[in-house]
């Protein structure tokens, strides 16, 4: 194909895939940088009077595509013009590209010009994801360069006191993912402040708790962070017309009259929010456990292999043959798997780890969902097992170390949660549970009322369910 046949079969908006062209694209780049970056300029230029006509111009779109392809750094600033224009254009012109790949194609084509991302990043009167994309980039360009990323990490601490402090936007909850995704350790206090100002949305990864097992995981980072193959990332697009898969040829039965037709299982995506209601997207809940299917609340498992298969997910999670592994997302602790990766114990002492583990097993989020049947009073008694096992451990320590306030024991041992909210469900569970326990755990419950008085109190907290989350309102 020539550079104008090339051009001619890029710019109508179609359901074809473009596959010949994309191809060719590659053969002629040279020649078709010039073009791809003034389609850049002129949906920049005119895009109120495109979205007004309602036009079918296209280029622009695979443009962003091979430029990022190219590495062609010529495309940073106009991508980036782009970027700061309004919601409502963006979402005309690039629509999921914003949230599934603009980051990458900026750092694809980035040309050194920091200042210009931080822009964006700090831009108020820009889209949100736009600001999030430029973040995720910053994030992206420091991997691998201690210099870049120790500036970085300056940059955001700033920006996290002096400009995040009191904003209500979902930028602290995107500062939080890209902290969490680059595994910056040494903002891990800085997120905490905005966990403790309620300015971080529990659907990116849910608590601090969470926040913190899941800074520590490396299976969900971001791996391929360039564009290097536009077809490969193109050609899967719901847009366009996919050829269906053949199927053999095998007789069908067909249902019998009046029969309803069966409903098809809607297939969860990794960022929707997570059906067992746990407030967090599905790959950051229940998708470790490798449960992949749901019912709808009217939709009923037709057959009986079909709903062993799908309880066949939840066997372990809650059930009293094999007890759900309440420390399987806790981080590891041992030597890293891979060089490279660090591990909580280079944060926290042994002493903190010891106090944290039994916290967490009774606080821990349990990912299961609302139709599993469950013993909410076993459950709360073991918490309060956990719970007691934690607290023996604090006031000896407290004790040998003269540690008058939970803020002094939090600010040398705390890890999962606060000390005053746990003992605080602690305390409440005793006293649900006063006409159940043994002697031994009824002169506990003294012991706690007066560590609580004495220690600075505890903010009210609730145990609904008994699911507790010291971060819930």
């Amino acid at each position: 194909m020539t550079v104008q046949e090339i051009i001619d079969a890029l710019t109508p908006n179609t359901d074809r895939f473009p596959r010949e062209a994309l191809a060719a694209a590659t053969q002629h780049k040279e020649e078709l940088i010039p073009h791809l970056l003034n389609a850049l300029d002129y949906v920049c230029d005119s895009a109120e009077e495109m979205m007004a006509e309602d036009s079918s111009y296209d280029l622009y779109f695979y443009a962003i595509y091979l430029l990022a392809q190219f590495r062609e750094k010529q495309a940073f600033s106009k991508l980036i013009r782009l970027l700061k224009k309004e919601k409502e254009i963006l979402d005309y012109f690039l629509g999921d590209v914003i949230t599934d790949g603009s980051s990458r194609c900026l750092c694809s084509v980035y040309d050194g010009n920091l200042e210009l991302l931080k822009e964006l990043i700090e831009d108020t009167n820009a889209y949100e994801y736009a600001r999030n994309a430029a973040l995720e980039t910053y994030g992206f360009i420091t991997r691998g360069d201690p210099v870049a990323r120790k500036e970085m990490i300056d940059y955001l601490r700033r920006y996290i006191h002096e400009q995040l402090k009191d904003d209500t936007s979902s930028m602290p909850s995107f500062v939080s993912s890209v902290v969490l995704e680059e595994h910056i350790f040494e903002l891990i206090p800085d997120i905490k402040f905005l966990y403790d100002r309620n300015l971080i949305d529990h659907f990116f990864h849910g608590g601090y708790d969470s926040f913190l097992d899941f800074i520590f995981d490396y299976q969900l980072e971001t791996k391929n962070i360039f564009i290097d193959d536009v077809i490969e990332e193109l050609q899967h697009w719901a847009k366009y017309q996919q050829k269906p898969k053949p199927q053999p040829s095998l007789p069908v039965e067909k249902p019998p009259a009046g029969d309803p037709v069966q409903k098809t299982k809607k297939k969860i995506g990794r960022n929707d929010p997570c059906p067992c209601n746990s407030g967090k997207k599905y790959k950051k809940c229940c998708l470790f456990l490798g449960i992949t299917r749901f019912n709808d609340e009217d939709d009923e498992l037709s057959e009986e292999t079909e709903s062993q298969d799908f309880f066949g997910g939840l066997r372990g999670m809650y059930d009293e043959s094999k007890p759900y592994d309440l420390m399987q997302n806790y981080p590891r602790r041992g030597p890293p798997s891979v060089e490279g990766q660090r591990m909580i114990s280079e944060f926290y002492s042994p002493k903190a780890l010891e106090i944290d583990i039994p916290v967490y097993k009774a606080l821990v989020h349990r990912s299961i969902p609302i139709w599993v049947k469950r013993n909410m009073v076993k459950e709360d008694m073991e918490r309060l097992d956990f719970l007691l096992e934690a607290f023996n451990m604090f006031t000896q320590t407290c004790e040998e170390e003269h540690l008058e306030t939970f803020a002094d024991f939090d600010r040398k041992y705390m890890v999962h949660y606060e000390s005053s909210n746990w003992v605080g469900v602690l305390n409440e569970l005793l006293e649900e549970y006063a006409d159940r326990l043994s002697e031994k755990k009824s002169a506990a419950r003294e012991t706690v009322k007066a560590t609580l008085a004495r220690m600075g109190g505890v903010t009210e907290r609730r145990v609904k369910s008994g699911i507790v989350s010291p971060f819930d309102d």
